[in-house]
């Protein structure tokens, strides 16, 4: 998992209306992959349970890629 952009307010003295976070959930395993989404979907109902309000779209986008000499190098084939 990676948190690649947050985006909130420009006053460092100033509690912003709004928060995006951005990010990356990756895994060969589709079991640890669903764990990860729900677990992500429980860190923000923190949100709802401190007054605030949470959107958490999930973009399914295909599965975890690993590269041919990494792959080989995992196996033991490296040449």
């Amino acid at each position: 998992m990676s948190i690649g952009a947050v985006q909130a307010g420009a006053a460092q003295n100033v509690i912003p209306a709004e928060v995006y976070v951005n990010g990356t959930i990756r895994s060969f395993d589709p079991d640890v992959r669903e764990k990860l989404w729900a677990e992500t979907e429980n860190a923000f109902k923190l949100a709802k349970a401190m007054g605030g309000l949470y959107e958490l779209s999930v973009l399914p986008i295909g599965t975890a890629v690993l590269a041919e000499t990494a792959r080989r190098f995992v196996l033991g084939k490296l040449d």
